[in-house]
C-alpha cells in the first residue's frame, strides 16, 4: 500500500519504468530498430539493456535516498510538534505573580485587577501555585500573648543544656 512513508520509493518506480517505456518508444518510433516487444527486453542489444537497468538502479536509489530523507523530517517535524504541545501545556499550567500588587498599609489586603480586597494568602493562592501554613512569629507571639509567650519562653530556658 502507498502511504507517505513510501511514497518517493513508489514515484521512483513509476519514473524509472516511464523513461524505460519512453526510451524503448524512441528507439521504435523514431529509429525504427524493431517491434515494441522486443525493444522492451531489448535482448538483441545487451548495452541498450544494461544502460536501461543502470537508469533503473539510479532513479530507485534517487527515490530510496529521498525518502529516507522524508521519513526523517517527518520524524523531526513530529518531535518538534510533540515538544510544542508539551510546552504550550506547561507555560498554561505556570502561575507567575509578577508587576505591582496594590497592598493595604494596614490590613495587608490586595486588590485584585477588578478592584476587590481580597486576603494575602487567598490572592496568592489564586493566582500562583504557593501553598500556606499559618504559624506566629516571636515578635506577634510576645505582642499578642505576652502570658503564653513568657511561659513558653520559660520552659525553654529550664530545658536548655548547658
Amino acid at each position: 500500500m502507498i502511504n507517505a512513508r513510501n511514497k518517493f520509493i513508489f514515484l521512483a518506480f513509476l519514473v524509472a519504468i516511464s523513461l524505460w517505456l519512453i526510451e524503448v518508444t524512441l528507439h521504435v518510433v523514431v529509429f525504427r530498430t524493431g517491434n515494441f516487444t522486443e525493444e522492451i527486453f531489448g535482448l538483441h542489444d545487451l548495452n541498450e539493456l544494461w544502460m536501461r537497468i543502470i537508469i533503473v538502479i539510479v532513479v530507485m536509489s534517487a527515490g530510496v535516498i529521498s525518502q529516507r530523507m522524508a521519513n526523517k523530517i517527518t520524524l523531526s517535524y513530529e518531535k518538534e510538534r510533540e515538544t510544542t504541545e508539551k510546552l504550550e501545556a506547561s507555560i498554561k499550567e505556570v502561575k507567575l505573580l509578577q508587576g505591582i500588587l496594590p497592598i493595604c498599609a494596614s490590613c495587608k489586603n490586595i486588590r485584585d485587577d477588578k478592584g476587590y480586597w481580597s486576603q494575602v494568602e487567598s490572592y496568592i493562592t489564586d493566582h500562583s501555585e504557593a501553598k500556606f501554613s499559618h504559624s506566629i512569629c516571636p515578635d506577634c507571639a510576645k505582642k499578642l500573648y505576652p502570658e503564653i509567650y513568657q511561659e513558653l519562653s520559660e520552659r525553654l530556658e529550664s530545658n536548655k543544656v548547658v
